[in-house]
């Protein structure tokens, strides 16, 4: 079993990768990047998050994602907190904020 592993290569990029065949990729203040996803992990990752936005269709949010450590980023709102739950709820987590949003 891979470990999933969150880290920022570079400000305003946060990069995750979950292992177990899930889609690796990166996100910077606006949400999924498919860019930097290829700069940082590779043509065949990018290919793979392209794919899952293709199958996920109109109902695909770029904006709003849960990365493989337990961590929601709403870019909208320039906020990352623990859990799934709204964020006005969960408990927040500045190291992503910071790392995304520099805020």
């Amino acid at each position: 079993m891979t470990e999933p592993t969150t880290y920022s290569p570079h400000a305003g990029v946060i990069c995750d990768e979950p292992g177990e065949g899930l889609a690796d990729a990166c996100f910077d203040r606006y949400g999924i990047s498919l860019g930097l996803t290829e700069v940082y992990l590779g043509h065949t990752a990018q290919d793979r998050v392209m794919a899952m936005i293709k199958e996920a269709g109109d109902s695909f949010n770029s904006s709003l994602f849960t990365l493989s450590d337990g961590v929601t980023c709403d870019a909208k709102r320039r906020k990352c907190w623990h859990g799934r739950a709204n964020p006005d709820y969960g408990t927040p987590a500045p190291r992503h904020t910071k790392a995304l949003f520099g805020s």
